[in-house]
């Protein structure tokens, strides 16, 4: 079985979530820095688990080849809830969703775009 990509999955849930969530709840014109709307969605997405549990590929199937990167997440304080594979994987997708939520920002939401966003909802 090919090496699942944590890092795309984790990716695809955080731009499903902002287009989702974004004019509803999470608005740019709320937060005086780029920064602060970063943390906002991470701490939007960080505690609800649920988001998690929507994938097609079994948390089982998910980990296979991916215990280095349960490992490192340990090591960094991702700590499961228990000991089930489910949530030995939504470890691995929460150390993962700062960096890649930074990816994002850095790639997609610069500092001009997001000026431009709160100017445009204003």
């Amino acid at each position: 079985m090919e090496k699942y990509n944590y890092r795309e999955a984790v990716k695809e849930t955080i731009l499903t979530f902002l287009g989702d969530n974004v004019d509803y709840y999470l608005s740019p014109e709320d937060y005086n820095t780029r920064e602060d709307f970063k943390d906002a969605i991470f701490h939007a997405i960080y505690p609800d688990s649920d988001l998690f549990d929507d994938y097609e590929t079994s948390a089982a199937d998910c980990l296979k080849n991916n215990w280095d990167l349960y490992t490192e997440a340990l090591s960094a304080g991702s700590i499961p809830k228990d000991d089930t594979e489910t949530e030995a994987d939504k470890a691995i997708r929460f150390y993962l969703l700062r960096p890649v939520l930074d990816e994002i920002f850095q790639e997609s939401i610069t500092e001009q775009d997001f000026i431009a966003m709160k100017a445009e909802r204003e």
